[in-house]
């Protein structure tokens, strides 16, 4: 391997790494000559200067670290974002329009067997669902589906990767 290569793995190593990489199993690891590896940290720390990242070297290894002037301008800033909360009623009306949709809100309402317009419009604001549509039944009620953010929000690339209703029971 050459040094840019390695430096560059290196980089990599550390920013995936939840937590320090120790040298030593660097050098088991990839058959490495310590000279080389140290080599390696020293040019990545100096491609660090001048950006918002540090490598550290500790007693518990290698690690990189924001740099310390930043701190406090990332606390308010990650303290300020809104993380999306959903109550109990919207999970279970996602869940209905996700398994039965395009659904329409009385479709919805007949499920649950309460009124569910003020969830429905609150999974609309948060982008979770969205109208797909008109029924042909009676007054063209709107029809609801789910959106992208709402398979972002559950962790699945497609609706095919939510389970089958039959894995869910209690008896199956």
């Amino acid at each position: 391997m050459n040094r840019d290569y390695l430096t560059n793995l290196l980089q990599c190593i550390l920013f995936l790494s939840p937590a320090p990489v120790k040298k030593e199993d660097m050098v088991l690891h990839f058959h490495l000559d310590r000279d080389i590896l140290d080599q390696c940290v020293d040019r990545l720390k100096e491609k660090c200067n001048g950006t918002g990242l540090e490598l550290i070297e500790t007693a518990a290894g290698l690690e990189l670290a924001t740099r310390r002037e930043f701190i406090e301008d990332l606390k308010f800033f990650f303290a300020n974002i809104e993380k999306m909360r959903v109550s109990r009623a919207a999970l279970e009306t996602m869940a209905i329009i996700a398994y039965r949709q395009p659904i329409t809100r009385a479709e919805i309402e007949a499920i649950r067997g309460v009124n569910s317009q003020g969830v429905i419009n609150s999974l609309m604001d948060k982008g979770l669902i969205r109208i797909s549509g008109k029924s042909e039944a009676a007054g063209r009620p709107y029809i609801f589906s789910t959106t992208d953010e709402f398979l972002r929000f559950i962790g699945a690339s497609s609706i095919k990767d939510i389970p089958p209703l039959e894995s869910l029971s209690k008896d199956g």
